[in-house]
């Protein structure tokens, strides 16, 4: 009786852990791919930035300089 219920306990455990490593890993995964998503956005906001505002900002330069 013993044995089996420690056998029982440790494939609890093991089932518990792979069910916190897959959904562990998942959030991770996503979590990772959301913070990539956000620093593509604002990588091309900043870029859209530059590319609108550098014509203006080489007005200025050549105006006052």
């Amino acid at each position: 009786g013993a044995v089996v219920g420690s056998v029982r306990e440790m494939r609890a455990y093991r089932n518990a852990a792979r069910d916190f490593e897959e959904t562990g890993y998942g959030s991770l995964r996503e979590e990772r791919n959301r913070v990539a998503g956000g620093v593509a956005f604002y990588t091309s906001v900043a870029g859209a930035v530059a590319t609108w505002s550098a014509p203006l900002v080489r007005d200025l330069v050549n105006q006052y300089l």
